[in-house]
């Protein structure tokens, strides 16, 4: 009895999709690993960065869902082109207005690029992927999310170190502004039946725009795995904003090898956690990450020498290298087509939020009472996650995914 084909994955408008991805990752990634360095150079606190997380989290929170609803409806190439505008010029003042309420306006501004042109590709990427492929699809595109945890920090702080930001942000708008460009090229649009209200009702699918309220911008589907994944982005919030400070104080200096260890294993782990998921379920794969992201907090808390500063990279970029594309995948099972904007708008605010909170949280803590709580409060939120992913998700299969 023969199997049935595989669909190919590896078409022409999923690699400029990921193209977009990694290029989008790269100039946050230069952003995450430099911020707080940039900020601590005009004399700001702690408090100060974590202020400019949540700033970024509450207008990308805002933006995420105007702009998961344009995608479904206006598309996904010109939302992806906006945004690449908005978030590259966003990125070009920052570096040239070196006060620090300009950073505050700026950073707000990013968030409005950045969740337009994300939410968008992330969206894209769904589109033209197999369906029975999705886990292995979304894991393929978030690949990106790992060359630039390698590529951005080394990058970023190399010029941050001799204080160079203005020039920094200057070629990372650049390469950002190549993204309108690749979007421009993509086609698969045009050979697919675009989200619109009058085609939804004629083929059936009412559901998609008689929703009310929020729920035209957000999918209730998707809040399952989007607000497990958010008690995730909780504790990254404070290593993606304080790392590079708190490595600053331990006197380590060879931060961007912890991110390219972290960039290796997210490699690695996105190569292989997409299939075993497609095939086996979450579970198998989502309790073990978990237990890596613990580990590498509790090493990275009691580090007294940079190698196991460094090894503990490894362990967080296998725990968070899983995470992310298998939560997403979880969030976008079974999605039609005219609601996966909305879906990914869905997800990537629990993101932002997350990230933003943790931030602001975090920033407070740090200020008062050291980086110590940080990283213990880091690890209850993992285990908090596993027994709600034990929970909610346990009885998710194969068949269920496909």
């Amino acid at each position: 009895m023969g199997t049935e084909p595989q669909q190919p994955l590896w078409s022409r408008n999923f690699i400029f999709i990921c193209l977009i991805g990694l290029l989008v990752s790269v100039g946050m990634q230069v952003l995450n690993s430099t911020m707080t360095l940039y900020a601590d150079s005009l004399g700001a606190s702690a408090t100060f960065s974590g202020v400019m997380g949540t700033l970024f989290a509450i207008f990308a929170g805002i933006f995420r869902m105007i702009s998961g609803r344009v995608s479904d409806v206006r598309g996904r190439r010109p939302t992806m082109m906006i945004g690449a505008v908005v978030f590259s010029l966003s990125l070009l003042a920052f570096g040239m207005f070196a006060v620090l309420p300009a950073l505050l306006v700026f950073r707000s501004i990013q968030a409005v690029g950045f969740s337009a042109i994300s939410t968008a590709s992330a969206t894209a990427a769904a589109d033209v992927t197999p369906r029975k492929r999705l886990g292995e699809g979304l894991g393929f595109f978030s690949l990106g999310q790992s060359l630039a945890m390698a590529i951005g920090p080394a990058f970023g702080l190399a010029f941050a170190g001799r204080g160079e930001f203005k020039t920094l942000y200057l070629i990372t708008a650049g390469l950002v502004a190549f993204c309108f460009l690749i979007a421009l090229s993509l086609n698969y649009e045009k050979k697919t039946t675009r989200a619109r209200p009058d085609i939804a009702e004629q083929k059936g699918k009412p559901d998609g725009f008689k929703q009310r309220g929020i729920w035209i911008f957000l999918d209730k589907n998707a809040l399952p795995a989007s607000l497990t994944y958010m008690l995730v982005c909780l504790a990254s919030g404070g290593i993606v904003t304080f790392l590079p400070l708190y490595a600053k104080g331990k006197g380590f200096t060879h931060i961007s090898i912890f991110f390219l260890l972290q960039a290796t294993a997210m490699f690695l782990t996105r190569l292989l956690t997409g299939r075993i998921f497609d095939r086996k379920g979450p579970i198998r794969v989502l309790i073990p990450a978990l237990i890596c992201a613990s580990i590498a907090f509790i090493m990275i808390l009691s580090a007294q020498n940079e190698a196991v500063f460094l090894m503990a990279g490894f362990f967080y970029g296998l725990a968070f290298g899983t995470l992310q594309p298998v939560y997403n995948a979880l969030a976008m099972q079974r999605a039609p087509f005219h609601r996966r904007g909305a879906i990914s708008a869905t997800f990537n605010l629990s993101v932002d939020l997350g990230i933003g909170a943790g931030a602001a949280i975090w920033g407070i803590i740090i200020d008062r009472s050291g980086f110590s709580p940080m990283f213990i409060g880091s690890v209850g939120l993992m285990l908090l996650t596993a027994l709600s992913s034990v929970v909610l998700f346990s009885k998710v299969g194969r068949k269920q995914i496909s």
